[in-house]
């Protein structure tokens, strides 16, 4: 019902769409996303208490 609602919402402002620019797309990716940095610290967290734990056993 609250879904409905916001579909007629939307269809009588008739909005033109906004083209989206990447900024991306002009220049070369030099780094690589976050997402990938955040990845690769929780695996390198990740072994280095493994290697720890390793080490106090034994």
């Amino acid at each position: 019902m609250i879904l409905e609602g916001h579909r007629r919402w939307l269809q009588s402002q008739q909005h033109t769409p906004v083209p989206r620019v990447s900024l991306s797309a002009s220049r070369p990716m030099i780094l690589p996303p976050l997402s990938m940095d955040l990845g690769l610290l929780m695996i390198s967290i990740g072994a280095v208490n493994l290697w720890r734990a390793r080490q106090k056993s034994t």
